[in-house]
């Protein structure tokens, strides 16, 4: 009893105490919720009340995100704003497009068509290499760049267009020309003498499976050329499918992620490739292009020719955000069979060799065959 009296007596303290903790411990949580974030919070209210110009909120948010991503100082971590569209970046990275099937180069001041995808529309519609491109419906293209040509020829799949080029030093159009989903093909192939040749841009969605048909159509070479000059890379699962082609059962990768997690891919066993390969790289081979080159070349599957390579040994993954805007982070870094680093050092050729001077600055399916030095090089190691 002289505990419930006491309790009743000092019920008020009691009470305050209850409601000083609780107090307390909001604050704790609020202080240890706001602590590095009122800075950002705040910031934003004195924008709202002070700065003379009207901020969307969308222009802040995606500020936000912007900053946070460049924070990571990550020249491969990006922001892909949702006026661009996190769709749009998939797709061009994916290696499809919606338009009408062609690779447009600059070339004499003047966008010329340079190659025209089997079975496209443009293919269809007799569109041919060297046309040069100077009219897409009312637009004039006289003088302008690839880029700027693309974003007018592309569109929406269903839709057309009518393109008028200078072919033989006259106009001709070509109208109604439908777009559709294109799969911008990413191996091309061909014999040099007994030699297969392969030129593999990037490592797409569907590489692996162009490669297979590649080599099924090069099946009577002698040996073969792989050319990843040039190649900035692509999916980590294509070029490890790729592989399989090549090597026997055996590690090709291992990858290094957060909190030091490492995995290790190995090559199927399986039907390979046999016959002797040279592979050429360059300064602008990366990523997955030197995941293949370090793979062949640490296991003794094949001669590496040309210079060292870009050096970007990380892997990237992509989330797309509520508003179709999205981020392409780093999650990790790779590591050649051996366990050399690749990221900011490269693969080193076994033979390096250089172009000259004059094609430094030149896409290596523009170098004329007789000045390819490293192509001729490779021949010459398989002769």
């Amino acid at each position: 009893m002289k505990v419930i009296d006491w309790l009743k007596k000092h019920k008020i303290i009691l009470l305050a105490c209850f409601i000083t903790a609780i107090v307390s411990i909001l604050l704790t949580s609020v202080s240890i919720l706001f602590r590095g974030n009122f800075s950002v919070w705040y910031a934003r209210f004195l924008i709202d009340k002070f700065y003379v110009d009207p901020v969307s909120d969308k222009d802040i948010k995606e500020g936000i995100v912007n900053g946070m991503v460049q924070s990571l100082d990550d020249d491969f971590s990006i922001y892909i704003p949702s006026s661009y569209g996190y769709d749009k970046y998939d797709s061009s990275v994916s290696g499809e497009f919606e338009g009408i099937g062609i690779s447009i180069s600059y070339v004499d001041g003047n966008s010329q068509v340079v190659e025209v995808y089997e079975n496209s529309p443009a293919y269809k519609k007799g569109v041919l290499e060297g046309d040069i491109i100077i009219r897409s419906d009312d637009i004039d293209l006289k003088g302008k760049i690839p880029s700027e040509v693309s974003e007018v020829l592309r569109g929406k799949a269903g839709t057309t267009v009518n393109m008028t080029v200078l072919r033989d030093g006259k106009e001709l159009t070509i109208n109604d020309i439908r777009r559709e989903a294109i799969n911008t093909p990413s191996v091309k192939s061909k014999m040099i003498g007994d030699i297969g040749y392969i030129y593999v841009s990037n490592f797409d969605n569907d590489t692996d499976i162009e490669l297979t048909e590649k080599l099924d159509i090069l099946k009577d070479s002698q040996s073969l050329i792989i050319d990843l000059r040039d190649n900035p890379g692509g999916r980590l699962d294509v070029v490890l499918n790729s592989l399989d082609l090549f090597l026997d059962e055996g590690v090709v990768l291992i990858a290094k992620y957060k909190d030091n997690e490492e995995q290790i891919y190995n090559s199927s066993e399986g039907t390979a490739y046999e016959k002797p390969v040279v592979v050429l790289v360059n300064e602008n081979s990366a990523s997955a292009a030197e995941i293949f080159a370090a793979a062949l070349k640490e296991r003794d599957r094949a001669e590496i020719v040309g210079v060292n390579t870009y050096g970007k040994g990380s892997i990237q993954r992509s989330f797309i955000l509520p508003d179709n805007s999205g981020i392409n982070i780093t999650v990790g870094r790779f590591y050649s069979p051996n366990g050399n680093k690749i990221d900011k050092v490269g693969v080193e050729p076994d033979v390096v060799i250089k172009l000259s001077d004059e094609y430094l600055y030149t896409e290596v399916a523009e170098v004329p065959f007789e000045d390819d030095l490293q192509l001729n090089k490779a021949i010459e190691l398989l002769q």
